[in-house]
């Protein structure tokens, strides 16, 4: 009824209000911030003098309220009109703690807020159904209170207040290695510098290309770029959780609140370490996913839209890694499996997704081409000298995760193999075992490479726990509490987040090496280790003059030359490498040249392989450091060469700007 109502007109209305509204009131913030009463008090002073507008045609037109006015209603309003504005007063403490001081854009977006807030309040609490005319005449019921109407709607409520104050808090939170460089090319592709045809980066260009819209519409508000991009990933985030628990059709209220502060839990609070990775992207694009296609195998509706958006959704997580696309194959199998005869390839969602490929694809190649033509070869000869053994690659808490909710799980099934079929729980233990496949297929057994399998097996064990014959007939904290093995699984994820925290780089001690820099001054360092450059770089205010973000092909030609191993190939490589060092520094002339002899990836000590000695074979580069830069310190880590002189670009070759 609720929603009927509101496709009668209501919302149209009120958004009309709402125009005349923001007017008014927008129109006393720009006066109150031209007379300089500063951001909140203005801020206050617009929305005081709209109030009481707002209240009178809100309730004789938006929502056309016949009964007279009184004190419980106005009381209502005023408790609405508190909460909406505490949710824009977030938004604008959010904004200022972004760089955003005295800007009129931020004013306008906290009014987004707090009128989408305002609306639903108004519409659900204060001017209720029962207080409007229906077909029939007019029908005064009871009001309900704020907190009854709250309560109602609490499997929204309260993962949106969750989102809120984990944005309050975490909106400034560090960012890894990894993203920080994510910027840092997004910074240079804006200034016009070409991906994979300069810029040097392995994995595809959807990342980078996202990064460098937000990295555009943050400089156009004036707002920090990673800001800007933890904002968007926690409202994702959020709309997963949302859908993944309306998809699921959970049994009330209460187990679908638990699901979806879980889903946040897991989507947000247990990859925070690694937060804005691909895998984390990607687990958040599939959640919904993952329900969408439990829903389809029991035949129930889905509106378009809402498959058309998961869809795009489910095509940009998987696009982050080829590998992934293990996951919607093995889920259409399955659902194929399940109901035969009614299977139809051609859904909106599969619509969706094979339309996002198709054009993605095609992006590569009308815009990035050198992605195939350079970057794939190269990663095809170099990229396994990162590779681990299996053995390494099982030794993480994630990976004992997986076995321990696998055997709980498949240990219920095979003692109650006549038990009721859970088409959400299959599919999530599929989706898992697609990306447990997708780790180990890496190779690297790197703590980010596990996300999207851990969040789908944790998912499967919380949705096992809510619909085991234990649980049955009890509450939702009962669930839990008679099953303390399978819930202590099921949340331990989340704990080994808490556990890590947030980004620390691990590469600590190099202060006493970086304290040299100033902000404006241009470095670069040669290593294979990218830890010991971003964020570094980023925090320093200092420019990166390396088309690299490290050389990690150094460690398969390290692994060659000590093996008496080396290729052809491998050789090439090495020589383009040697060359594009020395077009960088002959175009950027850093004031200070690092080369690490310490940190070689995976075991190749100095005495083995020493980097500088690497480079030294290309005679450009020996007489560069010999006319140009004075060894100013070399110890176990570094030798560090500064700069005597300017070095003169080489005539011919292509020289980018640093952004």
């Amino acid at each position: 009824m609720a929603l009927q109502s509101i496709k009668e007109g209501s919302a149209a209305r009120f958004a009309l209000t709402g125009l005349y509204n923001t007017a008014v009131g927008y129109s006393v913030i720009l006066v109150g911030l031209w007379l300089g009463f500063g951001d909140f008090r203005a801020n206050f002073l617009g929305y005081v003098v709209g109030l009481v507008f707002s209240y009178f045609v809100n309730r004789s037109w938006s929502f056309r309220v016949q009964s007279k006015p009184n004190i419980r209603e106005a009381s209502s309003f005023l408790g609405a009109f508190v909460v909406s504005y505490l949710v824009n007063i977030i938004v604008l403490v959010m904004g200022r703690e972004m760089g955003l001081l005295q800007s009129p854009i931020l004013h306008l977006g906290a009014m987004t807020a707090y009128t989408i807030t305002f609306y639903l309040l108004s519409h659900f609490v204060v001017f209720r159904a029962t207080d409007r005319p229906d077909k029939k005449g007019r029908n005064f019921g009871p009001r309900r209170g704020v907190a009854a109407s709250l309560s109602k709607h609490r499997a929204i409520v309260a993962p949106i207040a969750c989102v809120l104050i984990f944005l309050a808090i975490f909106i400034d939170t560090p960012l890894t290695h990894d993203v920080s460089w994510q910027f840092w090319l997004a910074r240079q592709m804006n200034g016009g510098t070409p991906l994979y045809g300069h810029l040097m980066e392995i994995n595809p260009p959807l990342w980078f290309w996202m990064a460098a819209g937000i990295d555009f519409v943050a400089k156009h508000l004036n707002i920090g770029p990673l800001n800007l991009y933890i904002l968007l990933v926690t409202m994702w985030a959020l709309f997963a959780a949302i859908a993944f628990t309306r998809l699921a059709a959970l049994a009330d209220d209460n187990m679908s609140m638990a699901v979806s502060l879980l889903v946040l839990g897991l989507l947000l609070v247990a990859p925070m370490y690694d937060f804005g990775q691909r895998e984390q992207l990607t687990a958040i694009g599939v959640i919904p996913y993952i329900a969408l296609i439990a829903r389809r195998q029991r035949q129930q509706p889905v509106a378009w839209y809402l498959a058309v958006g998961i869809g795009i959704g489910a095509a940009a997580g998987i696009a982050m890694k080829h590998y992934f696309i293990l996951v919607p194959i093995a889920l259409e199998l399955w659902l194929l499996f399940e109901i035969r005869r009614t299977w139809r390839p051609i859904r909106w969602e599969t619509a969706a997704l094979g339309l996002c490929a198709v054009l993605y694809g095609g992006a590569i190649l009308i815009y990035t081409p050198e992605f195939f033509t350079n970057i794939v070869p190269l990663v095809a000869a170099a990229y396994h000298g990162y590779e681990r053994s299996f053995f390494l690659q099982i030794l993480r808490s994630e990976v004992l995760i997986w076995i321990c909710c696998l055997a709980w799980i498949g240990c219920s099934w095979w003692r109650r193999p006549d038990a009721p079929s859970l088409p959400l729980l299959r599919a999530l233990v599929i989706a898992s075992l697609g990306f447990m496949v997708a780790y180990f297929a890496q190779q690297k057994g790197w703590q980010y490479h596990a996300i999207p399998a851990t969040v789908c097996i944790s998912l499967a064990m919380v949705i096992h726990i809510l619909h085991a014959p234990v649980a049955l007939g009890k509450g939702l904290l009962q669930k839990f509490a008679v099953q303390p093995l399978p819930t202590a699984l099921a949340i331990s994820y989340i704990l080994v987040g808490l556990t890590h925290g947030t980004y620390e780089n691990q590469r600590g001690g190099l202060e006493k090496y970086y304290s040299r820099w100033s902000p404006g001054d241009s470095v670069m360092i040669v290593t294979g280790d990218p830890r010991l450059v971003f964020p570094h770089v980023e925090k320093q205010k200092v420019q990166w003059t390396s088309r690299h973000f490290a050389h990690w092909m150094i460690s398969a030609i390290a692994k060659a030359e000590n093996s008496g191993k080396s290729s052809a190939e491998l050789e090439v490589i090495g020589q383009q490498i040697r060359s594009q060092m020395v077009e960088d520094i002959s175009c950027h002339s850093p004031k200070y040249i690092y080369v690490n002899v310490r940190q070689l990836p995976y075991g190749i000590s100095p005495l083995q392989f020493r980097m500088t000695d690497f480079f030294k074979r290309d005679a450009r580069f020996t007489a560069i450091l010999e006319n140009h830069y004075a060894l100013t310190d070399s110890d176990r880590n570094f030798d560090i060469f500064e700069a005597k002189s300017k070095v003169n670009s080489i005539p011919g070759i292509a020289c980018y700007p640093i952004w």
